[in-house]
């Protein structure tokens, strides 16, 4: 089981950095942000790693929202927006 939850981390983490590109105006600060988003992924519990992993599904439409615990995913869904605000904050005097 382990296997397979860093296994969706893994598959996270490469989607984010395949994706990711940085406003202009942080363009030279760009592997930065990357890198505290991509350690911040690596601090996510199991259960944060597979609400993303269900939210993705959802986006693709593999399942329905009747598939998923909504205050679950809502809870994780309001950590996981305060731990990137965090990151933004970090970056934003630029």
């Amino acid at each position: 089981m382990e296997n397979i939850d860093e296994s969706k981390r893994d598959k996270i983490k490469e989607d984010f950095s395949k994706n990711f590109k940085a406003p202009l105006v942080l363009a030279s600060q760009e592997q930065d942000i990357k890198n505290d988003i991509l350690s911040y992924i690596d601090q996510l519990s199991l259960d944060e790693i597979d609400a993303i992993t269900q939210l993705e599904k959802l986006r693709k439409g593999e399942i329905s929202s009747s598939d998923l615990d909504m205050s679950k995913i809502n809870e994780i869904g309001s950590k996981l927006n305060a731990g990137m605000m965090n990151i933004v904050k970090k970056y934003k005097n630029f």
